[in-house]
């Protein structure tokens, strides 16, 4: 209504992909299936209630708290903004922040800590070119990798706005501190093909918490080719090729990887 949007929302189980129906939560990750059954205490319920104002076109802030009953609170904020300079292209830049701390009741300490996580971008588009840079930092002493759900991983689900994330990282490690740079362009139409874009990023991490080894440092490389068929009986058909290396320096939350995505989707509008 007139630019404000509200919402709430609760649940009380949660299916995983891999899994065949809907389970109870649980404060551990394995939601009590198969060998681990009654291992892990159940949490009642998820909910959580958001706000969001779109000023215009070019300006948004959006702000949301939930818990997980007894394991988990979050809250976070986001917002950006955009500039039109005529002529010349549009600079956007994006802020976003989350706070969250476990309760002693069934989170993992009986003495929980604070966590917080916040990054920052900002882009600039011309005609088929844009280009970024962001910034991010995480502490989250309990955690170790921050966690934005409010239950365990595979527990349930989670909405962030991480501005400095990777494909195969989102370098939210506590202590992390971390910056991404960022370029695409639209190729297509100096090669006959209309919807070829290729893109680059490249992510360095530092000041990783290292347990026993101090601090440590990460990096990653993400390049990407993107088709999209503007026009003709093919229209909405998409193809991506993703490869991605992350260099993890002997940190102890994540290996060296390299990989490589392929994906194809439809869209069809009825």
């Amino acid at each position: 209504m007139a630019g404000w949007e509200v919402g709430y929302g609760l649940a009380d189980q949660f299916r995983n992909e891999w899994d065949n129906r809907f389970r109870p939560m649980t404060n551990a990750w394995h939601q009590n299936r198969d060998q681990y059954d009654g291992t892990a205490s159940r949490i009642d319920f998820v909910h959580s209630v958001g706000v969001r104002y779109e000023a215009n076109a070019d300006s948004s802030v959006d702000a949301g708290v939930g818990e997980g009953r007894r394991y988990r609170r979050n809250a976070q904020v986001a917002a950006t903004r955009a500039w039109r300079i005529a002529n010349s292209g549009t600079v956007s830049a994006t802020g976003y922040a989350l706070w969250g701390r476990y309760e002693a009741a069934l989170g993992p300490t009986a003495a929980p800590r604070s966590e917080w996580h916040v990054s920052t971008s900002v882009a600039y588009a011309t005609g088929p070119f844009t280009v970024s840079l962001g910034f991010g930092a995480t502490h989250s002493p309990d955690s170790g990798e921050m966690n934005f759900r409010l239950t365990p991983w595979a527990n349930s689900d989670n909405r962030n706005q991480i501005q400095t994330w990777g494909q195969l990282d989102d370098f939210v490690w506590d202590g992390t501190r971390v910056l991404k740079a960022a370029a695409s362009y639209q190729i297509g139409s100096y090669v006959g093909m209309p919807g070829l874009a290729i893109g680059i990023s490249g992510i360095q991490g530092w000041a990783m918490k290292n347990p026993g080894r101090g601090t440590t440092s990460a990096n990653e490389i993400d390049l990407s080719m993107t088709y999209d068929v503007k026009e003709g009986p093919l229209k909405g058909v998409g193809l991506g090729v993703f490869p991605a290396r992350l260099r993890t320096n002997g940190f102890y939350g994540k290996s060296d990887r390299n990989d490589v995505k392929i994906i194809a989707s439809y869209s069809k509008t009825f």
